[in-house]
């Protein structure tokens, strides 16, 4: 009973930051301190400090030790940041995958042919654009676990999550469907030669992602 109470309190301390964070009430960029938070939500510190861990974690705001917690920037050029931050790990995993784990590499690219082929095929557009759009952050973690390496497997959850991919959908609805169908296959495409191809399929799919960011 103890342990659920105390996490009701942090989920509470945690929703009303961030509804004060996305509605203005505490502004990018400005400063503020747990004893204020904790103060202005009735709550001791521990839910409170709990709260902003997890916010510092999706990228919300910077604990600064001594000085207090900074409210960090949310508007599209972070997405882009982000966006960005995205597309290198992705192309580190690509030249990683193709120096030392070619065979893997093929074979996830052979795979995830197979299934944008299916996808296709689904007669019903709406059904269609949800199935890509749950298959894309599927399919580009599947590329990075081909490296083996567990740290930029974080790295890469972390950035997914600070962008909250479930909810971008737009990139996979009409109008923008198509174009992003074929950036898509065109990345895949550049894998068979990452040095030749793949940067410039990775740069103009980056660039597709921030257009249609919400």
């Amino acid at each position: 009973m103890a342990q659920q109470r105390k996490e009701s309190l942090q989920q509470a301390a945690y929703e009303a930051i961030h509804e004060w964070i996305g509605s203005g009430k505490l502004d990018q960029g400005s400063v503020t301190s747990e004893v204020y938070l904790s103060a202005a939500l009735d709550m001791s510190r521990t839910p409170v400090r709990s709260a902003l861990q997890r916010l510092e974690w999706e990228g919300y705001v910077q604990i600064v030790p001594k000085h207090g917690v900074l409210i960090l920037d949310h508007s599209a050029r972070k997405v882009g940041d982000l966006i960005d931050m995205l597309c290198s790990q992705i192309l580190y995993a690509v030249n990683a995958a193709y120096a030392t784990r070619r065979i893997e590499l093929e074979a996830w690219r052979n795979e995830c042919e197979a299934n944008v082929s299916l996808i296709l095929q689904i007669p019903d557009e709406t059904a269609r654009c949800e199935r890509f759009a749950a298959y894309e952050k599927d399919a580009l973690l599947d590329l990075i676990r081909v490296i083996r390496n567990n740290e930029m497997e974080q790295q890469f959850i972390h950035t997914v999550y600070r962008l909250s991919w479930q909810k971008n959908k737009r990139r996979w609805m009409p109008p923008f469907v198509q174009d992003t169908i074929q950036l898509f296959l065109r990345l895949l495409a550049g894998m068979k030669a990452p040095s030749q191809s793949f940067f410039p399929a990775l740069a103009q799919y980056g660039e597709q992602l921030k257009r249609t960011w919400t």
